[in-house]
Parts: structure tokens; sequence; C-alpha cells
């Protein structure tokens, strides 16, 4: 299947990191009976640094990071640039164990 990566994190020692340049422009995380979902726009033709990593998971022992990057922008004294992030929390007494029906709900 090309439509995910998915990544199981049973850390015990050491870490885990892993970026992509996401062209469906979410990533997720399921623990328990919650998801959730992080969103950021993605577009092919701007440049993103990182090895044109837009989307990056940082696994560790204590924790797992769900990260957007955006484009790379040089900016001048003054000036600014916005990064928009799309947060979303579901629960559900049992997610889907195929990967093909979890992502069937999330793209609807």
């Amino acid at each position: 299947m090309d439509e995910a990566v998915l990544i199981e994190a049973n850390m015990n020692e050491g870490a885990l990191k892993i970026g992509l340049p996401n062209s469906k422009g979410w990533m997720g995380y399921v623990k328990d009976n919650l998801l959730f979902i992080k969103k950021a726009a993605y577009d092919p033709n701007l440049t993103y640094l990182d090895k044109v990593a837009s989307s990056q998971c940082y696994c560790a022992p204590n924790f797992i990071e769900l990260e957007t990057l955006g484009e790379f922008v040089d900016l001048g004294p003054g000036e600014t640039c916005l990064h928009t992030e799309k947060w979303e929390l579901s629960r559900k007494d049992n997610w889907p164990a195929e990967i093909k029906e979890l992502l069937g709900l999330i793209e609807t």
C-alpha cells in the first residue's frame, strides 16, 4: 500500500526520526481510544528543508512528536511568515485494525 507510512513505536531505548514530503497534508496518532490528527498544507512547488520533509515523526522512549514544517523562507528585518496547523481529536471505542479502514475514516 502506498497511501500511508505506519510507525508502531515500541521504543525501549534510543530514538527514531523519519521525515517525508507529505502530499496528504496530515499525520495521526492512535492511543487507546483517541485519535489525534495534525494537518498542515503541503505544496510540492515550494522549497522544504531537511531533505524536502514537510512532516516528521520523532519517536523516543517517553514520547512521540508529530511535527509539520513550512516552506523555506528567507526573511528580512521586520518581515514575518505564518505556518498553520489544524489539530483534531476523536474518540472511538474501537478503531479499525486495518490501516485502509482507518484511512477511510480519517479522509472523509
